[in-house]
């Protein structure tokens, strides 16, 4: 077991290393007169950064406000919780490829979740829903699909770990995960549709991490064992990276006053968690990870007591091996927020209290920029027609070039999309963004088919749909 002198150390080390080549973009998004105490952030599928924080006031209330930041302007605080005077704890963020915004937050005196979503078809914030109704109040956290299907964690006053899904827009009913005394759920989702939760579960006077997994067609699993090295397992987090596999960070308390904060990755064909440390031992608190385009793992953790944090540090595994500690100075933050986008870049999240109320901040890897994708462009067609009288059939033949004004660094691919008579478009073929040509052969002649093409992004965002 470390002793607690590795402390000495790591602070020594925060003193002495510089730290330029990391996080270096820092912006306050938003500043209120209360103190922010919980701050995360999301990455939306065109690059824009969407925030949400709990603001503690005095005398009114704890109100949960959203902010969106593209790159050049912050948007003004939006009270998402449409109230003062709520006592609102804990939000969490998360936007799927479509645009859909969720957010999420507890109220510890309703012991209850809520959840509110911002439909991108409509452009507004729909009414607030009660997830989890006098059952499970802290630290609620959300996963959406493409097709808006939601999966929601919370847990109770009585150390119970909670789920509950929305499929195809109906409310299924809320599933315990844990058996014993547990806290701390976390759920993330991949692009295959696998969605996983984690949670610490009391084993033997030690908590110890524990998953479920489900898809939207399938319940969750029977609780699981993630990896039981080390000794208490404080505060997790989980995050899905670009291969579909899930990454967990974890505090390992070792010692009084101190932890190690390590990282788990799941493999498929072994199922099994494979588990190395990413900082070393020092009174941090709630780290959090998040994974790039490269499936490389990136951490923050709030350095300091649990609710009077001295700063937040952050390190990467970029080029194979954990980076030293980046210390980012702040006043008094309590857990610190981080996000990956498709593009390449990453994101953390923290308040600081000051003398006229609390900042907001963000640094970055790059600058935070948002992105448009625009559809191909020389487009082609062709018509061939067999008409043999056994077997006829129509070939069509489509060609399209690059649109230029797009990054090709961001680009997946294309999207080919066919339509009948009136009927709207449906997708008939994805390919690579070097392919510049399709082939679609049928035999019923009688139809009148339309083709459609769009561009594809890393993120998943479809640039429009244009016609051939």
């Amino acid at each position: 077991m470390k002793k607690l002198v590795s402390i000495t150390i790591c602070l020594l080390l925060l003193s002495t290393i510089s730290f330029g080549d990391l996080l270096n973009n820092r912006l306050k998004i938003a500043h209120v007169t209360g103190e922010v105490r919980w701050s995360q952030i999301a990455f939306g599928p065109d690059g824009v950064l969407h925030c949400v924080f709990e603001e503690n006031t005095e005398g009114y209330g704890h109100p949960i406000w959203y902010v969106s930041y593209d790159g050049k302007t912050a948007s003004a605080p939006f009270n998402v919780s449409n109230s003062m005077t709520i006592v609102g704890q804990q939000p969490y963020v998360t936007v799927n490829v479509k645009g859909m915004i969720a957010v999420v937050w507890g109220q510890w005196a309703q012991k209850s979740s809520y959840l509110r979503i911002y439909d991108p078809v409509q452009k507004k914030w729909l009414p607030i829903e009660v997830v989890m109704d006098e059952i499970a109040p802290h630290e609620p956290s959300i996963a959406l699909d493409s097709e808006g299907n939601v999966h929601i964690t919370a847990f109770s006053d009585e150390g119970r770990v909670y789920a509950r899904s929305k499929i195809n827009g109906v409310w299924e009913e809320t599933k315990r995960l844990n058996s014993g005394r547990a806290k701390d759920p976390m759920v993330a989702i991949g692009k295959d549709g696998r969605v996983w939760a984690s949670w610490r579960e009391n084993i033997g006077n030690e908590y110890k991490l524990r998953y479920s997994k489900r898809t939207k067609d399938t319940s969750w699993a029977a609780m699981a064992k993630v990896n039981d090295s080390g000794a208490s397992v404080a505060h997790p987090s989980i995050t899905v990276g670009p291969d579909n596999a899930p990454w967990i960070a974890a505090g390992d308390v070792e010692a009084e006053g101190g932890a190690m904060v390590f990282v788990l990755k799941y493999d498929d064909r072994a199922n099994f968690w494979n588990r190395e440390e990413a900082i070393g031992l020092i009174a941090q608190h709630y780290p959090r990870i998040a994974v790039d385009k490269n499936n490389i793992p990136h951490v923050a953790s709030q350095w300091g007591a649990g609710d009077s944090g001295n700063g937040i540090l952050y390190t990467n595994k970029v080029g194979g091996s954990w980076k030293p500690l980046q210390f980012l100075v702040s006043s008094q933050p309590k857990v610190p927020g981080i996000a990956a986008d498709a593009f390449g870049n990453v994101v953390v999240c923290f308040s600081s209290i000051e003398s006229d109320g609390a900042d907001v901040w963000i640094d970055s890897l790059t600058p935070v920029t948002a992105k448009r994708f625009y559809p191909p462009v020389n487009l082609t067609s062709s018509v061939q027609i067999k008409s043999l009288k056994k077997s006829p059939s129509i070939t069509y033949n489509l060609g399209w070039s690059a649109n230029s004004d797009n990054n090709d660094q961001y680009l997946e691919g294309y999207n080919i999309y066919a339509k009948s008579s009136s009927g709207g478009y449906e997708l008939l073929l994805s390919v690579a963004k070097s392919v510049f040509s399709a082939t679609f052969t049928f035999e019923d002649l009688s139809k009148k088919r339309q083709f459609g093409i769009a561009t594809v992004s890393l993120s998943g965002a479809i640039s429009e749909i244009v016609n051939f």
